[in-house]
């Protein structure tokens, strides 16, 4: 049976995913004023960021249209779709007309729908653990079981130099707005199990943060028994390295894979931020 995933471009793709015939990025809209930039494989992240560090307003997003995601779902037997968490984007629930769309005219298929409950590095998780079942000749409703015993489990942590966009775009709601920027406190941020974003930790200064991110991933780790681990940077890749050393003096995986942010997630962690999945 052929399949394929469509991954909105709150994922960050690692080499193996952008590789992958299987796999297609459904792209979300960047904002800035009224220029708009498709998160799409064409899309020049470093450019992007500092298109962004010169606009003096709020970056903002779009998600992808219903016709985005069904356009896909006739070109394989199998369709999974990953999208950000449903608490943090409206692409979820555009997926999801899509389907209910194609159901009434095509009645029953093979499609469904991921909510990551997390987003970047998660998402990457998930696309990855689709592949390599399907690889494995597993059936789509033994994949559907597996991939959402890893969704349960996995976690997106998060450290970042600025939560300014997040909170200005409204994605921290249920956070205290204050942010002691003067003591430089930078906040260790995680999701929930509904994938709202909370405050996991904090520290004073990016590196002693970094210290508690890479201990909180190599606990959960261990907790969860994972054996693959995604860090997506934004521009930051020697901070990633020593992340991901940290991590592994404390836990060991099978595969370790470090990206750099795509459109979405440049938007939202900007420059030196951190994300990781596990």
């Amino acid at each position: 049976m052929s399949y394929l995933i469509l991954c909105d471009s709150g994922t960050d793709f690692t080499k193996e995913l952008k590789e992958k015939e299987e796999v297609i990025k459904i792209p979300l809209t960047l904002r800035l004023g009224d220029e708009d930039f498709v998160d799409d494989d064409n899309l020049d992240a470093l450019y992007f960021l500092q298109k962004m560090k010169n606009y003096p307003d709020t970056p903002k997003s779009a998600c992808p249209s219903p016709e985005d995601y069904m356009k896909h779902f006739d070109k394989a037997d199998e369709i999974f779709i990953i999208t950000i968490s449903s608490k943090l984007s409206a692409s979820y629930n555009s997926a999801k007309i899509a389907i209910d769309m194609y159901h009434e005219e095509h009645g029953k298929n093979k499609v469904y729908l991921i909510d990551s409950k997390g987003a970047a590095a998660s998402q990457a998780l998930l696309a990855h653990k689709i592949i390599e079942l399907k690889e494995a000749g597993h059936g789509f409703e033994d994949t559907i079981k597996e991939v959402e015993k890893l969704n349960s489990k996995k976690q997106t942590i998060f450290v970042l130099e600025t939560l300014e966009n997040l909170r200005k775009n409204g994605r921290l709601t249920g956070i205290k707005a204050f942010i002691a920027e003067a003591l430089n406190i930078k906040p260790v941020m995680t999701t929930d199990g509904e994938g709202n974003i909370i405050k996991a930790d904090q520290a004073r200064g990016i590196n002693k943060a970094c210290g508690i991110l890479a201990d909180l991933a190599a606990k959960h780790a261990e907790k969860t028994g994972s054996k693959a681990l995604v860090i997506s940077h934004c521009n930051c890749p020697e901070r990633a390295e020593k992340i991901k050393a940290m991590i592994e003096e404390k836990y060991k995986f099978d595969r370790v894979d470090i990206v750099m942010t795509g459109g979405i997630a440049t938007l939202y962690a900007a420059e030196g931020g951190i994300i990781i999945g596990c």
